[in-house]
């Protein structure tokens, strides 16, 4: 029996999920996000290393090989750092990122790429420490490592990282977890899955048809923006569906329309939609913008994890159906060229009629190309008082079966789209666009293979306006059909 740290956390967690990852392994494919994610971890995880000069890297393949080097080397009277320290013991295995020798003790660092401290974290160290103590290693310290949001390119590297000692809170929770020891082994040995009492995390588990049989879709945990005291409440009134919370309920437009959606199983179009879609100026522009972002920050005068807007797309109808022209933009890649994109949409944009965009991200992305840049502050805040939101006028307008309890562009549109879809799209989501230009700046992308990279990031992003723009025409259509038959 081979018990890592995911596998113990996830079982504290929830018993069941535990149980289900030990039994029945389910190994997700990883996509070129997940990849690029664990490349940048690792390189955070390089990157400390260099504050310990003196740390030796434990470099055996196989866990047992590793785990004996690391109990000879740690033997050693010579050895004060250890970096992939290996440790084993009744089935349970860890690995720690940097172990610090301080007089007969070690210290234990466990680096991450996150900017804010989290209750996890401790977690993910506790389980380290649990293990090493069940080898006979003393702990004196334990500490966290943390990008510095502070950090920008041009600092020295020591700014990069900041350090929080977690000691206290960690040799609580070893003490509680080796406790717990007994039980975990006992519960993860039975043939048997522990009962499951469903709670609103379990929505979105992999594992959720192997404790549930009933249609998530149709329970109250799919309803949108349902609150933890509103889902309570009506767990305490034994409501589990949708269709059955009272009329009496105040509840959003978005999620009324839901509900009669599915109590009717049939699409339900609010009164109100006629109205939201003329709030719609002419000629109207559809745009939509794509950025990046990195732990290791790529331009100067940038952080961890900052949003770099690299695209927009743009699309133009003088009047509905009647597309006219479409602009597009994206950077190159060897500097930071948001200001020549903001120049660039300031032109690109129709100087009349509405910017129809899809949620708040370009409002707030114009906001801060605004602060950005005081001489194009005027032109871009112009722009502000013409952007209508889309999605808003489905939340509240429309709902159909297919949406799932969703409103984003990837529900929408294939339920009042049928024939348009991101399928045939090499790049098909944001975050696969935002992973393919942060490894083009990097240099991760062999120079033969950028024009067709930069192609396919160009048709996604066109994608998502033409997108809006066939959404907006479907809307239409429907309130046309609708009089249609008021007056037939």
């Amino acid at each position: 029996m081979k018990i890592s740290r995911h596998l113990f956390l996830s079982t504290l967690f929830c018993p069941s999920y535990g149980w289900l990852s030990y039994h029945r392994k389910r190994e997700r494919e990883r996509d070129s996000v997940d990849q690029f994610k664990i490349q940048q971890e690792m390189e955070i995880v390089e990157l400390a290393r260099s504050f310990f000069p003196e740390g030796i890297l434990i470099k055996e393949a196989s866990m047992e090989a590793a785990a004996e080097r690391t109990r000879e080397l740690m033997e050693s009277p010579d050895v004060t750092c250890l970096f992939e320290a290996v440790f084993l013991n009744d089935g349970f295995e860890t690995r720690a990122d940097i172990l610090v020798k301080e007089g007969e003790s070690w210290t234990l660092i466990e680096v991450k790429s996150g900017i804010r401290d989290k209750a996890t974290y401790i977690a993910d160290i506790a389980y380290t420490s649990m293990v090493m103590k069940m080898c006979g290693y003393m702990m004196e310290h334990y500490k966290l490592c943390l990008l510095s949001r502070d950090y920008h390119p041009g600092l020295e590297m020591k700014e990069m990282f900041h350090f929080v000692d977690h000691s206290k809170e960690v040799k609580l929770r070893t003490e509680e977890y080796r406790k717990i020891v007994p039980s975990v082994l006992s519960l993860l040995r039975d043939r048997i899955k522990p009962e499951t009492s469903f709670k609103a995390i379990c929505k979105n588990c992999d594992y959720f048809h192997n404790c549930f049989d009933f249609d998530k879709l149709e329970h109250i945990i799919s309803l949108p923006f349902i609150s933890h005291k509103y889902y309570q409440r009506l767990q305490e009134q034994g409501i589990s569906r949708i269709v059955d919370i009272p009329d009496s309920h105040a509840l959003t437009a978005h999620q009324t329309l839901m509900k009669k959606s599915l109590s009717l199983k049939v699409t339900v179009i609010s009164e109100n939609l006629p109205k939201l879609l003329e709030t719609v100026q002419w000629p109207a522009s559809y745009l939509d913008f794509e950025t990046t972002m990195t732990a290791i920050p790529l331009f100067p005068e940038t952080c961890p994890y900052q949003q770099i807007v690299t695209q927009y797309s743009l699309h133009i109808c003088n009047a509905p159906g009647e597309l006219t022209e479409h602009r597009e933009y994206l950077a190159e890649t060897d500097r930071d060229y948001r200001k020549d994109l903001a120049e660039n949409l300031i032109r690109d944009i129709s100087k009349e009629g509405s910017i129809i965009v899809y949620s708040g991200f370009e409002a707030s992305t114009i906001k801060k190309l605004a602060s950005l840049y005081p001489d194009l502050s005027t032109d871009l805040k112009k722009l502000i008082p013409r952007l209508v939101d889309l999605e808003k006028i489905i939340k509240n307008g429309i709902y159909h079966p297919a949406f799932q309890g969703r409103s984003s562009i990837k529900k929408t549109l294939p339920a009042l789209v049928p024939e348009m879809n991101y399928e045939d799209l090499a790049i098909g989501n944001g975050s696969a666009a935002l992973t393919a230009f942060a490894r083009m700046v990097r240099g991760d992308i062999p120079a033969e293979d950028i024009p067709k990279l930069r192609k396919d990031l160009l048709d996604y992003c066109k994608q998502d306006t033409l997108a809006m723009v066939k959404l907006h025409e479907a809307l239409i259509l429907i309130i046309k059909e609708q009089e249609n038959e008021k007056r037939t």
